[in-house]
């Protein structure tokens, strides 16, 4: 008896050990809902989130679109991008932020690993710790300001700063 609560208890300490963003999961069986002050379309493996105000705090899990996301777009009446809001999505290629964004907060994008592709506003002001750390693959950062308007956001440490990894930096559309 004492063997097999052994095994049971060591079965149970690994299950709750390994996140669940270890898991190659798809996307969660809703295809919409509610984010803090947005709502949130999934429509294959693209994801929208619109509203007016802050997504909601995802402290790690579960995310409820789940982790299969390929696109994120977040709409213009969007003010912040939460704490861990797309943590560990790993078939992330591209994100399109919205023209009112203007705080990331930290470990929004971390380990998102096919991340490729970033668009920021010009009115982008804080990205908070290690919003992009993790993100291997980025390599183009677009950003609808001027250079000034980029010299001028707040990255909390280097792996807030997307251009860590990304290898261009698009200003209008321009590479720099």
């Amino acid at each position: 008896m004492k063997k097999i609560l052994s095994i049971l208890l060591i079965a149970v300490l690994l299950v709750t050990a390994v996140p669940l963003g270890a898991f190659n999961l798809t996307a969660s069986a809703a295809t919409s809902g509610r984010t803090g002050d947005c709502t949130w379309t999934l429509n294959g493996t693209v994801l929208t989130i619109s509203g007016n105000g802050a997504m909601g705090d995802y402290d790690l899990y579960p995310l409820p679109w789940g982790f299969g996301i390929t696109k994120v777009i977040i709409g213009d009446s969007v003010t912040t991008i939460d704490y861990e809001a797309f943590f560990g999505c790993k078939n992330l290629k591209s994100v399109t932020i919205g023209n009112n964004v203007t705080i990331i907060e930290g470990y929004a994008f971390y380990n998102c690993g096919a991340l490729t592709t970033v668009t920021l506003p010009k009115d982008i002001a804080t990205i908070y710790g290690d919003a992009f750390s993790g993100c291997i693959s980025l390599s183009k950062v677009y950003f609808g300001g001027d250079i000034g308007d980029w010299l001028e956001i707040s990255f909390e440490n280097e792996g807030s700063n997307p251009l860590r990894t990304a290898h261009d930096l698009y200003i209008n559309n321009e590479l720099v």
